[in-house]
């Protein structure tokens, strides 16, 4: 299936794309980093560049897209991000919306859940005990989360979750 990442950054978006791309999964990457995309393309995704909170482009790269997956671990994602992204996957009629953050709070999360879209918000916690609980149960958080991304993706139903990943039965929810 295709999926569209929004705000991918660093080795945590690396690990998401590669992840994806070797479980089969179009990925397509918006980013309006030149560097970045050559990236993104060099671990196999799609590039549509551009703005990220341009619902145009998020539209028209969410074409056929099951998932779009919102990146906000800094905890500051704009509301134009998510007014793009929710608007973007409506007119593209993607079905699910998933979201990467840190914490249960901002604009992007705040969105997201109170969209009438099916979604998975995966909250990662900072650098304290979410990120030791990770190292334990895989070696790296970011595989860990690129993991949690992909079998949210795959959920059956019409999902409407919020998993704490630094919490067990956050893990746990997910068959992780």
């Amino acid at each position: 299936m295709s999926l569209v990442l929004v705000e991918a950054q660093g080795a945590l978006g690396a690990a998401v794309v590669a992840r994806l791309v070797s479980q089969g999964d179009e990925v397509r990457v918006v980013t309006d980093d030149a560097d970045g995309g050559a990236k993104w393309r060099s671990l196999g995704a799609r590039v549509a560049r551009g703005s990220s909170v341009d619902d145009d482009l998020i539209e028209r790269a969410a074409q056929n897209a099951r998932s779009i997956v919102v990146f906000d671990r800094a905890g500051n994602g704009s509301g134009e991000v998510a007014k793009a992204v929710l608007e973007g996957a409506r007119r593209a009629h993607v079905g699910r919306v998933l979201v990467v953050c840190r914490a249960a709070s901002g604009e992007v999360f705040d969105a997201v859940t109170s969209s009438l879209l099916d979604h998975v918000v995966l909250i990662t916690g900072g650098d304290g005990g979410a990120r030791r609980l990770l190292r334990r149960n895989a070696g790296a958080s970011d595989d860990l989360v690129a993991e949690a991304v992909d079998a949210a993706d795959d959920l059956a139903g019409e999902p409407r979750l919020v998993i704490d990943m630094t919490k067990p039965e956050g893990l746990a929810a997910l068959r992780l």
